[in-house]
């Protein structure tokens, strides 16, 4: 009888240690899944903007030309190209761009300060908040300045969301996609301490935009192409 006994004991205990342990290994099996799932989000965590957005000058002047093509305002079918020498000056946050072209364009400056920009041509002085909109409607240069800034040190604006696009390892070129625009850099400056560009392609639809860099200018110190 109490060898009875014992082992109808020992079959309550196994029948109620196999749900505890059922459990156990339930709550192990899902532990061991969300711990795996953590991992492969780690693994394709978008860390592109941590990679992308690395340590630049804040302080630097470039010159170089620029093609821009653009639909003509009288015919929009019609495509309108403009080649304008140009000077980019940045201060951390605040720019000034000067555009040198033909007698229709002449010299034009865009400053911003701020939140304020200034467009000046010959005696023209207009004030606005919106640079982009300003040389556009006043000299029909559509150019993305809020965010060619970032544009001209090879990086994505970190204000707008952004697509990298597969880069050419074998010819160091890098593209990606933001605002609408499709960036390309062909080419880089050799020997800086900066991963800078020399030539930079932009799309915008039927827009075009070239830029050719022939000379940045890093913290009072200036390398030449």
């Amino acid at each position: 009888m109490k060898a009875m006994d014992r082992r109808h004991s020992r079959t309550r205990m196994n029948r109620a240690i196999k749900p505890v342990s059922l459990f156990n290994r339930l709550i192990m099996t899902v532990s061991i899944f969300c711990l795996s799932g953590c991992m492969h989000l780690a693994n394709h965590s978008p860390a592109t903007a941590a990679k992308t957005h690395h340590a630049m000058p804040s302080d630097w002047q470039i010159n170089g030309k620029l093609a821009l093509q653009v639909p003509d305002q009288n015919q929009p079918t019609q495509l309108q190209s403009h080649v304008l020498r140009f000077t980019w000056q940045q201060q951390n946050d605040d720019f000034t761009l000067q555009l040198i072209g033909p007698l229709n364009i002449g010299s034009i400056r865009i400053i911003k300060q701020q939140q304020l920009t200034t467009f000046i041509q010959g005696d023209r002085r207009i004030e606005s908040s919106n640079a982009e909109q300003l040389l556009s409607e006043q000299a029909n240069l559509p150019l993305p300045l809020n965010s060619l800034s970032f544009w001209l040190v090879g990086q994505p604006s970190p204000n707008w969301p952004f697509k990298l696009i597969d880069s050419d390892r074998n010819n160091d070129k890098t593209s990606f996609t933001q605002q609408g625009w499709q960036l390309e850099y062909p080419e880089f400056m050799p020997s800086l301490q900066h991963r800078l560009p020399k030539k930079i392609i932009a799309r915008h639809g039927s827009m075009k935009l070239r830029l050719a860099i022939h000379q940045w200018q890093l913290n009072g110190s200036s390398e030449q192409q």
